[in-house]
């Protein structure tokens, strides 16, 4: 991967950022992290069911000077395919950034599995504490900027998590390096650098559970003489596995699968899912994608 990203993929990284939020529990370690999400007219923060089951009390942490929110709507969670959502209480959507909210247009339900895409991991990981040589502490929000993996390529169920089989209808296989992949920040007005931290421990993924993985127009997409402005939520990261440098995830067609079980009779939420699931990745015609 090269050193440099462009505008349009600085952008991206921007926008995505500020879509991804802190979730902590009471005792305020790290949970995870949330994407929020806009559908019709409700508030939700998309993650990782093991991010928030009922023995949590979860927190989010909102932009400097607002109030914490911990009390939500609702929240609901498929185990099976480890995604949950938390729906926000009436208003709290104030305390956060509305223009974050990732809303239908920019959300694909059906991704083309047949060939390697750029995409961009965005959440907040656990890094170490090198004073106490044992504290977990919580790190900026983190980029990782890697492939999806082509299905034909997938491991094996043997060889990465006997106790959560793979789906091929609902799952994300990504390539995972920390050293090789972490976007850092902006060195000037024009590019950003990969860092690379060979002398220290790069941050732990497990906080990213729950975090967003992102399209981005890539060599990809510009080899293919596609060309997309803007960015695409294409699932949710759930786990990773070190020693096979593979990171999972789980598509948004899941989440949303479970957000229309939860709500039914929601006319405007039931119709952006309806358009959420119109949209794919890489889109045919960038200019037929549904919002």
């Amino acid at each position: 991967m090269d050193n440099k990203i462009s505008y349009e993929e600085q952008a991206v990284i921007c926008r995505a950022h500020s879509a991804i939020v802190k979730l902590f529990n009471k005792t305020n370690e790290s949970v995870g992290s949330g994407v929020l999400i806009k559908l019709g007219q409700k508030y939700f923060i998309a993650t990782a069911a093991h991010v928030i089951p009922e023995k949590h009390s979860i927190e989010i942490v909102p932009v400097p000077g607002k109030s914490p929110i911990h009390r939500f709507q609702l929240r609901g969670a498929c185990e099976k395919n480890d995604v949950g959502f938390l729906e926000l209480l009436p208003g709290d959507e104030n305390n956060l950034r509305d223009e974050a909210f990732t809303e239908c247009a920019c959300m694909a339900s059906t991704i083309d599995l047949t060939s390697e895409y750029d995409v961009l991991v965005v959440g907040y990981p656990v890094d170490y504490h090198f004073e106490t040589q044992s504290q977990e502490t919580i790190c900026d929000a983190s980029t990782f900027r890697t492939i999806i993996i082509p299905q034909k390529k997938w491991p094996k169920l043997t060889e990465i998590d006997p106790e959560r089989p793979i789906n091929k209808n609902t799952d994300i296989f990504l390539d995972y390096d920390p050293l090789n992949g972490v976007i850092g920040f902006p060195t000037n007005e024009s590019s950003l650098d990969l860092v690379h931290h060979p002398d220290s421990t790069p941050p732990k993924p497990e906080g990213m559970s729950g975090g967003g993985i992102w399209s981005y127009s890539g060599k990809t997409l510009k080899n293919s003489g596609i060309w997309s402005p803007g960015s695409y939520l294409l699932g949710i990261e759930t786990s990773f596995f070190s020693k096979k440098k593979l990171m999972r995830g789980v598509r948004i067609s899941a989440w949303c699968d479970l957000i229309r079980s939860h709500y039914p009779k929601e006319e405007t939420v039931i119709e952006a899912l309806n358009n959420i699931a119109k949209n794919e990745y890489p889109p045919k015609d960038a200019k037929k994608v549904i919002g």
